[in-house]
């Protein structure tokens, strides 16, 4: 069994290379056959050359750069695409989850489809918590169960990738992969993970124009039958 774990990074070079230490002393422990793939989406600070530095002293760190910034969603799609795993992890480059997930991930028994992580000690801002709160409301009122943290890391099956089309390149990858396993039927479940404050950098998932362009490609979703 071949683990994935896939960190997309984008301006993370003061968090990177803490979190790649981490998740390789981590996931040796759990198994020899692994991949770590860090995607650099076109950062401007040194993330790219941290991370050229991490992988010649990493044996399992595979390196792929977006010459110029395609967001969150490309950078997620192009991760699971280049992925080999039977399962895939998918962990933020700026640390805020940290590698100690990967042992709770895989814990879980290997026939579930999707395992979300539930950050129920979420370490962000007040508003990015009420955002949050009201989407997953909302995604959980049409997925008709209880969906606590549907933008969250998660760990995936190589055979949910293969069969499901993922469409969206933005940041409503992540809410499109979880509704169309919940509407074809596939195995869910939900954990809890820990969850810890952005040491560097600002995130950007509070950006009134990422919401805005989540919302719209959930109508576009809903009511279009992507």
């Amino acid at each position: 069994m071949l683990i994935s774990i896939v960190i997309p990074a984008y301006n993370d070079s003061k968090s990177i290379e803490k979190l790649v230490e981490e998740v390789d002393s981590i996931t040796k422990k759990i198994t020899d056959s692994y991949e770590i793939i860090v995607l650099d989406d076109g950062s401007k600070d040194d993330t790219k050359k941290v991370v050229l530095k991490l992988a010649n002293q990493y044996k399992k760190l595979k390196f792929l750069i977006h010459e110029k910034n395609k967001g969150y969603g490309r950078t997620l799609k192009t991760l699971y695409e280049n992925s080999k795993g039977d399962f895939v992890i998918n962990l933020p480059g700026d640390n805020q989850i940290p590698a100690e997930n990967i042992t709770r991930f895989m814990k879980v028994t290997h026939d579930k489809d999707v395992v979300i992580g539930y950050r129920k000690k979420r370490m962000d801002s007040i508003i990015r918590k009420i955002y949050s709160l009201f989407y997953n409301v909302i995604i959980s009122i049409l997925a008709n169960r209880r969906v606590h943290d549907v933008d969250s890391a998660k760990r995936v099956s190589r055979k949910l990738l293969k069969d499901i089309n993922l469409r969206y390149e933005n940041a409503f990858l992540d809410t499109e992969l979880v509704l169309k396993s919940i509407f074809n039927g596939y195995k869910i479940d939900e954990i809890i993970i820990s969850h810890k404050q952005r040491e560097y950098g600002k995130g950007s998932g509070g950006n009134p124009k990422i919401i805005f362009s989540i919302i719209y490609s959930l109508v576009k979703f809903l009511f279009y039958k992507e």
